[in-house]
């Protein structure tokens, strides 16, 4: 009488590893992609929100604000007044910023960076200089800088 295995042989476990292993090769790196381009989101989230406090701030003073700090105050120019406004985005990935210089009467422009966390910091493909945000809206004038405002 002959004897019935049951089971997996070793060859048929080591093709099985290898298929998941390449699985995750490709899946992985995607995956990673994806966790950063949705990470963005905070960043946009925290530039309209300043958005929205630079022109409350406008309705009561001549200008806008040049730097971000705890208490709002009305300068004497956009020079010498400051924003409430937290310098890091609700979760943490991005660091806002208004740029130097950049307030006045009719304009400002911010900027979101991001941060160390979560590695989000490795996001090439949106850097300071092309998450921007001005009076007039989001800067989407390429097609890189509307990558980052998800607009294309």
């Amino acid at each position: 009488m002959r004897a019935v295995y049951a089971g997996f042989s070793l060859i048929e476990l080591m093709i099985a590893l290898l298929v998941m292993a390449i699985l995750a090769t490709v899946a992985y790196p995607a995956y990673r992609d994806y966790v950063v381009q949705a990470r963005r989101g905070d960043g946009r989230t925290a530039l309209l929100g300043l958005a929205l406090a630079q022109e409350r701030f406008r309705a009561s003073c001549p200008f806008y604000a040049q730097h971000l700090g705890a208490i709002s105050s009305c300068g004497a120019s956009a020079a010498l007044s400051t924003l409430a406004f937290p310098a890091l985005s609700p979760e943490g990935y991005y660091a806002i910023s208004l740029l130097p210089d950049s307030a006045a009467s009719t304009t400002f422009l911010a900027e979101a960076t991001a941060t160390d966390k979560g590695g989000q910091d490795a996001d090439s493909a949106c850097p300071a200089s092309l998450f921007r945000l001005n009076e007039n809206g989001p800067d989407v004038s390429s097609a890189a800088r509307r990558a980052c405002w998800g607009a294309g």
